[in-house]
């Protein structure tokens, strides 16, 4: 006897409910990213897509994901900041399938907004859904949905920003921060910015030639002093994503007939208070939510795409810089980059096929049963029968043939065919003794004229009669080794002999011997050479050598057994 460990760590990967393990998302199944513990980032990993299968509805379009824009948001997700369970919204990449009420066809290049993104394969409403320039790359197009559709129509349709007014953007290194620099520098305005940090305020001098005097410091309200002084009345448009004081301030620093853009969410969700002094000078109050235009303005989000789009083809908008890109395989140092606070402009995560990635997938069965034909199990009403019986049909069999000499009297078996039946599946348990060739041949040719043909059997019949040998009647010999020895070659010798399987749940007392139990070593001894004989004759068959367990089966069922064992084990 020697150990096996590859066997064992194949047994144990096949059983477990799921494996987790890291493999390229190329050779995984379509996959989304899902959060194991809320609040842990190196808990972020790779489910099955379980929407992937659903039929593709009408205006639908399916995407092999490129590249995924990581926002703030997800960030928060991710933290359990907020009461949101979805990663990604937005994306590119290539159109696998198109529904049949849309314009796209397989192939084409697109970028999306669309909720739970960061998964292999997206599915988009096809009106939030734009094609991509063919000079532009994916990773690119990931970038520009959310932050360019927010600064467009928050600045061109919301605030009607218009050439020579002057806006406040708070946050401007960041992506949705350069965005609205971009869009109202093609509009024209006169741009303030806050920044966070004196790294940031180059990065913006540098990228978009805004004067440093026009440059104010968003960790405090001093910005506030500097947007009076530089405008006397404050600035036409605000664009805010500040919070508490700041935003308090920003409304403040609005000038007569100003707008004020509002796209922070955390005010807004926290029920704040807004002074209502500043409403007599004619000023205005937005919010804008882009993931209720997708909900419930979809055209919006195409019409503003398209727009930006056409701005990116013209040279007129290019992507903030610099954009911080991150493989599938580092997802987690992205999301802690976006975590720091010190991160600038826009990040993306690339979905490169050949990048590992840690997935936790549910095990495939790696044997289906057939549907029509029928499968036996002598034994059937044991705890180890009951256990294969209930595995098999778990596993798609539906005509189960139980064999037990008494059938079925006991309450556990009652309550076994009772299940079977209300899962639809036909189960027959006939008394039968398989000792008896004459009662088997009966018992099968009955089973011949009312289900499919057999096409597999586990051999689990057991009497156990132990005793010392020197002590055992012949009786109690017989018994126990007629149920193996008699009932497996009967059963060998009447069934079909183009079995899928023929499995003997045998044991390792066959091998080693077990005291008080020579005659079940008998048995299980031949059950073992059985097999041999018929892979010799080009039969199916396994005997499985299986010790006690404490789970299922008669040592399970049958307390002195139970401590018989433990007791030579310990």
């Amino acid at each position: 006897m020697v150990e096996a460990p590859e066997i064992k760590e194949i047994v144990c990967e096949k059983t477990r409910p799921r494996n987790s393990k890291f493999q390229t998302i190329g050779q995984s199944p379509p996959l989304t990213m899902s959060i194991g513990l809320v609040g842990l980032l190196d808990s972020l990993q790779f489910i099955k897509d379980t929407g992937y299968e659903a039929p593709l509805q009408p205006h639908e379009v399916e995407i092999e994901v490129k590249a995924t824009g990581l926002d703030f948001m997800d960030c928060l997700v991710a933290l359990g900041r907020i009461a949101e369970n979805t990663l990604g919204s937005e994306c590119a990449g290539i159109v696998t399938r198109a529904g049949e009420n849309t314009s796209f066809e397989p192939g084409d290049r697109v970028c999306a907004v669309v909720l739970d993104c960061f998964e292999t394969f997206a599915r988009a409403d096809a009106r939030a859904v734009a094609r991509i320039p063919d000079s532009m790359s994916c990773t690119e197009a990931a970038a520009i949905p959310i932050q360019f559709i927010t600064a467009w129509y928050s600045l061109a349709k919301l605030a009607h920003l218009s050439k020579g007014e002057s806006i406040l953007i708070h946050s401007a290194s960041g992506g949705t921060g350069q965005a609205a620099i971009q869009v109202a520098q093609h509009l024209g305005a006169e741009i303030y910015v806050t920044v966070g940090s004196e790294k940031k305020k180059r990065l913006i001098i540098k990228e978009y030639n805004i004067p440093e005097d026009h440059i104010f410091y968003s960790r405090n309200l001093s910005f506030a002093d500097g947007v009076n002084h530089m405008t006397k009345d404050g600035v036409d448009v605000v664009l805010n994503s500040l919070a508490g004081d700041g935003l308090r301030a920003s409304w403040e620093s609005i000038a007569p007939f100003g707008r004020f853009i509002e796209i922070g969410k955390f005010d807004i969700h926290n029920h704040k208070e807004l002074p209502m002094n500043s409403f007599a000078s004619n000023v205005s109050f937005h919010a804008f939510d882009l993931v209720s235009m997708r909900k419930h303005r979809p055209d919006l989000i195409k019409k503003s795409l398209q727009a930006v789009l056409q701005m990116f083809a013209s040279k007129a908008l290019r992507p903030a810089q610099p954009l911080n890109v991150y493989p599938v395989g580092k997802v987690e140092d992205a999301f802690r980059y976006m975590q720091s606070g010190v991160n600038v402009s826009k990040i993306v995560v690339e979905m490169i096929k050949d990048d590992k990635v840690l997935t936790v997938l549910e095990n495939v069965p790696s044997w289906i049963f057939d549907p029509n034909a029928t499968y036996v199990v002598a034994g059937g009403f044991g705890g180890l029968g009951r256990s294969i019986s209930r595995w098999i049909v778990s596993r798609g069999a539906r005509h189960v043939l139980l064999l037990s000499r008494s059938g079925a009297q006991s309450q556990s078996s009652i309550e076994l065919l009772e299940e079977l039946s209300a899962r639809g599946v036909q189960a027959l348990a006939p008394p039968c003794d398989v000792t008896s060739a004459v009662s088997l041949s009966i018992v099968l040719k009955e089973c011949q004229e009312t289900m499919p043909p057999i096409r597999g059997c586990f051999q689990g019949t057991m009497v156990l009669r132990d005793g010392i040998f020197e002590k055992m009647t012949y009786e109690d010999w017989h018994d126990s080794v007629s149920s193996k020895v008699q009932g497996s070659w009967n059963l060998h010798k009447l069934l079909p002999n183009n079995l899928d399987f023929f499995v003997f749940p045998s044991s390792i007392a066959g091998v080693l011997g077990t005291g008080g139990q020579g005659n079940y070593a008998a048995g299980n001894a031949y059950m073992d050479s059985l097999a041999q004989h018929r892979i010799a004759y080009g039969q199916k068959a396994i005997s499985l050598d299986l010790g006690w367990m404490e789970g299922e089966g008669v040592v399970a069922e049958n307390k002195t057994l139970r401590k018989g064992f433990m007791a030579a084990l310990y």
